[in-house]
């Protein structure tokens, strides 16, 4: 599953930054008043305006890409006693990712996505390889933050259009993907972690270009011209995913490889074909 964590797509929208108190005491004052978003800023290779503490609840997400390759945010939540360097230590290590650490989810390209974050530590990641292969977490695009414990009333879920489960190999959705604002109930079945991303094919393109451009990526432009969607996801785990599209052809993928034989679950045939109206 550790090669898992070396794939994924992007994130770039666009949003205010809040402001978010440093000490305990300052940021809960200032939860209770500010609205729960946090805008991030991508440059190759680092996050930009994460604030280093934010408070426990419901957290949405969403992103401006400012460098020249893609990039992602996956939240990591480390179990107690552990630290965003001894994770990176182990990434590096060949073999499953330790069991300390929990894949929270977050945004792909071009959406929102609202999290509930309990108290404890947490890592941003972007495990998008760079065209060299390395994954852009091992050139410094890694981003420790504390989630605090907050007197703020909490807030709700918003109401979603539709829900969608992913399991091994395949999305299960109680309706169509439409034209317009979708707004997801996002989780993921027991077993592996997957991601939801919304590739928009470019004329001509289908699901076994983007197969073939997936076995080196580095080998030419993508048959797709934005994508969107959610960041791996654990089972357990529930994200609401707010996307914005346009009508047309578009290829829903999992680029996760698989924890059994290290191929994309995209060769699994995690890949399908959409037509939103």
């Amino acid at each position: 599953m550790r090669s898992m964590l070396m794939s994924g797509v992007a994130i770039a929208a666009l949003a205010p930054t809040v402001l978010l108190a440093q000490s305990h005491d300052a940021h809960t004052a200032h939860a209770a008043a500010a609205p729960r978003t946090i805008t991030l800023t991508y440059t190759d290779y680092s996050f930009a305006d994460m604030p280093d503490t934010v408070p426990a609840g419901m957290i949405t997400l969403r992103g401006v890409n400012e460098g020249k390759e893609p990039h992602q945010a996956m939240v990591v939540r480390l179990a107690d006693g552990h630290t965003a360097d001894e994770l990176m230590r182990a990434l590096q290590i060949p073999g499953p990712p330790p069991s300390w650490m929990h894949i929270e989810g977050g945004p792909q390209v071009g959406a929102d996505v609202m999290l509930n974050l309990g108290p404890g530590q947490y890592v941003l990641l972007c495990m998008i390889p760079s065209p060299d292969g390395t994954p852009h977490a091992m050139k410094g695009m890694v981003r420790p933050f504390t989630v605090v414990p907050s007197s703020a009333a909490a807030e709700s879920p918003p109401v979603v259009d539709l829900e969608m489960t992913m399991a091994n190999y395949d999305w299960t959705m109680t309706k169509p993907l439409s034209a317009g604002k979708n707004v997801i109930k996002v989780t993921t079945a027991p077993g592996q972690p997957h991601e939801f991303v919304i590739a928009h094919l470019l004329p001509g393109k289908g699901a076994k270009d983007i197969a073939a451009w997936e076995q080196n990526m580095s080998g030419g432009p993508p048959p797709f011209d934005f994508i969107t969607g959610n960041a791996p996801l654990e089972a357990g785990v529930t994200n609401y995913l707010t996307v914005d599209l346009k009508p047309g052809r578009y290829a829903l993928v999992c680029f996760i490889p698989d924890a059994t034989d290290g191929k994309s679950h995209l060769a699994h045939g995690m890949i399908r074909e959409v037509v939103v109206r």
